[in-house]
């Protein structure tokens, strides 16, 4: 997978810089929360209000089905390519693809399934290969929800709102206390439009609400996770 992918964290339970983190925050299953949809994000003293008001926002978005698709370039060069980031939800299932063209076709899915998180890859013509993800869990051991995640990462960042229009559509903008200034810019209902990420910008080209079961099947069988070694005990 090119480097350009791996710098943006849109893939692999979909992380690095705190903007990668609201792109997880959209694309997570469920939270853990009430519903089927997920839950409302929990406020903590360790955001700024505003930083809240973007969990919240990202939160109430992620209730409803949608499938949409980002395009943007690989990288600052308009040689190197196009990157396209697709994601689906649907209550508890989502599903997020990223497609680069960097010089051949480079793809990677990441699912949140019923059965686990998985995630799958295939480059060029090569066969598709998927394998079960672990989930990132709190110190309790119960699997940490997406946006407490996104809490994780936001607490003590700076966070200013803006507004702005994006393809005609009015937006607020909010710019996150980072090295490169990360953007996300949301709709009136909460649904992100554009991605400044490191100095790259993704925007949305489609915003759809047709979404079933059969867009979160997986292209091939996943491995399991490797069984993770045990330590032997010792008497005193």
């Amino acid at each position: 997978m090119h480097k350009r992918i791996v710098a943006l964290g849109l893939v692999a339970v979909f992380v690095v810089p705190a903007v990668a983190g609201l792109v997880l925050a959209v694309t997570g299953g469920n939270d853990g929360g009430d519903g089927p949809a997920g839950p409302k994000a929990t406020a903590t003293t360790d955001l700024t209000d505003t930083a809240q008001e973007l969990i919240d926002r990202l939160s109430a978005a992620r209730k409803r089905p949608l499938h949409l698709v980002y395009t943007g370039d690989l990288v600052a060069s308009p040689d190197a390519g196009e990157l396209t980031v697709e994601i689906w939800w649907m209550g508890d299932l989502a599903r997020q693809d990223v497609k680069a063209d960097a010089p051949q076709l480079q793809q990677q899915s990441s699912f949140v399934l019923p059965s686990g998180n998985v995630t799958c890859a295939k480059a060029g013509t090569a066969e598709w290969s998927c394998q079960r993800s672990a989930p990132v869990a709190t110190a309790s051991g119960k699997p940490e929800g997406i946006i407490e995640s996104l809490v994780a990462q936001l607490k003590g960042r700076k966070v200013t709102k803006a507004k702005a229009a994006v393809g005609g559509t009015d937006v607020d903008c909010y710019t996150l206390d980072t090295t490169a200034g990360d953007i996300v810019c949301l709709r009136d209902d909460g649904v992100p439009v554009r991605f400044t990420l490191s100095g790259s910008e993704l925007l949305a080209t489609s915003i759809a609400t047709d979404v079933d079961d059969g867009d979160f099947t997986l292209p091939a069988e996943p491995t399991e996770l490797p069984a993770t070694p045990t330590t032997p005990t010792t008497g005193r």
